[in-house]
């Protein structure tokens, strides 16, 4: 299956299903099963909306999974950014939607039931279900 890393908060977003659009400096011609890795390192964002996020899911920062996949989705759709694509709140806040970007349109998400460890890597790579 092919397979997606990163950082955290942004791969529990999707799992949880609050963001559905993962926004990239590039695109891909691949559309399909899409596995969500959540990188090794922890990024915590200024913005506080993603604490709130967390917090109603009884979350925190601290105990997001790392080094593992979080969750399977399906990549229907990208489209190029421009200034009347930026959607509404607060999924605008979950990426960068700088015009000339692309928007990775994410469908039929669905958090595993316990994160799956595994090797990330930059790029979409495949991920055999395997550490």
């Amino acid at each position: 299956m092919r397979c997606l890393t990163l950082y955290q908060p942004w791969a529990s977003l999707i799992a949880l299903g609050d963001k559905k659009i993962e926004t990239r400096s590039w695109q891909t011609s691949y559309r399909g099963p899409l596995a969500i890795h959540a990188a090794k390192k922890l990024v915590i964002p200024e913005d506080p909306v993603f604490d709130i996020f967390l917090h109603k899911r009884g979350l925190s920062f601290r105990h997001l999974p790392l080094g593992a996949v979080v969750a399977i989705c399906r990549l229907s759709e990208i489209r190029r950014i421009t200034y009347d694509d930026i959607p509404d709140y607060p999924e605008s806040e979950f990426g960068d939607y700088t015009p000339d970007r692309y928007a990775w349109i994410l469908t039929d998400i669905s958090p595993l039931p316990w994160p799956a460890p595994a090797r990330g890597h930059r790029g979409i790579w495949n991920w055999n279900g395997e550490q």
